[in-house]
This record gives C-alpha cells, structure tokens and sequence, in this order.
C-alpha cells in the first residue's frame, strides 16, 4: 500500500484515490490457468534458449572458419591469387524456424 500512496500523492485526475484504488477489482485466471500459462511460458523460453544456443554454436563456426581460412591463406595452405571475387548480391535471410535444431554446416566440403 505503500507503493500506492506515493503515487497516489502524484495523480492529476482528482477522482483517483486510495479509496478508488482500494476498492479496484483485479481479475485473476483460476490456478489451472495460471498452470497453463507457466506451462506456455516455460515451452517458449525453453526452445528460445535452444535457439540462442544454436546460433552461438553457429556464430563460434564461423569464427573458427574465418580463423582457419586466414591461417591456411597465410600459411600458404590455400592458394587465393587466382581467386575471382564476385560482385556483391543482397540475398534476404532465410526464416529460421525450421532449421533452428539442425547442427550448422559451414560448407567445407562442398566445391
């Protein structure tokens, strides 16, 4: 109720007071429903986390990638004189929600 006071002090509308705010009804879901809605809640924090993880693991291949690249570059391993750079094509991002549990291939070996 403390809370409230203070705000209460703050108000501009002169009908809204404590007694208004005592007296205010608050609808609550039954425990079932209240159950129902922890239960949705945990599913999709649950799978977000595992989408968060899954692009972490992609984020930490790709920066394995990008490092081996270089060092196979540098260590003359690869050879990219010959190498001709294609001009730059904006391609949209494809959804992710089909493929969010699929292990991340970097596409090393294809050719």
């Amino acid at each position: 109720m403390e809370d409230i006071n203070k705000y209460v002090k703050i108000n501009t509308q002169g009908n809204v007071g404590m007694e208004s705010i005592c007296k205010a009804q608050i609808i609550l879901p039954s425990i079932e429903e209240q159950q129902k809605i922890i239960t949705l809640l945990d599913e999709k924090c649950s799978q977000i986390d595992i989408m968060i993880e899954n692009k972490q693991k992609q984020i930490r291949n790709l920066h394995e990638l990008k490092t081996r690249l270089i060092s196979d570059v540098v260590t003359g391993k690869m050879d990219v004189r010959n190498i001709q750079i294609p001009e730059y094509e904006y391609t949209a991002e494809e959804s992710d929600t089909d493929s969010e549990t699929e292990e991340f291939d970097t596409g090393a070996d294809e050719e």
